[in-house]
């Protein structure tokens, strides 16, 4: 199946998304592991009804989330690079501009029109030029 310039361009911005949601998600289940109390010792034992054991699971889950939150950083810091060296490869200079703002910078095309000074109209027809030149210089 090919991809569209539009489609490959936005992968980013999704697993950056991904990175943050895992992110939230270590942060709740490290904040439920860091609830481990010290055993006391002068009180007599009473047994567990699998307390330790889900503990132990939700640690487990912590590392492997942890491993796979940094493949994922290294997999969007590859992506990124490739995709900012493909869009300063561009011939025009604009279209560098709106493609980079909009899909590595996460801009608005309406925020990109007041910052290039152009019309919204005119950079919702610009942005469909620089996706139609990427998709011709790259073939994502």
């Amino acid at each position: 199946m090919k991809v569209g310039a539009k489609e490959y361009l936005q992968s980013y911005r999704r697993l950056e998304r991904t990175i943050e949601q895992k992110r939230w998600e270590l942060a709740a289940l490290q904040q439920s592991v860091s609830g481990i109390r010290a055993a006391g010792y002068d009180s007599v034992p009473v047994r567990s009804s699998g307390e330790g054991r889900q503990m132990e699971e939700r640690v487990v889950r912590c590392m492997e989330l942890s491993d796979t939150l940094q493949e994922e950083i290294a997999r969007a810091m590859e992506l990124r690079d490739c995709i900012v060296r493909q869009i300063q490869g561009m011939d025009s200079p604009a279209f560098s501009q709106i493609l980079y703002q909009r899909y590595v910078a996460g801009d608005k095309l309406d925020k990109i029109a007041r910052q290039m000074q152009y019309s919204y109209t005119y950079v919702r027809h610009l942005h469909g030029w620089a996706l139609a030149a990427f998709q011709r210089q790259y073939e994502p």
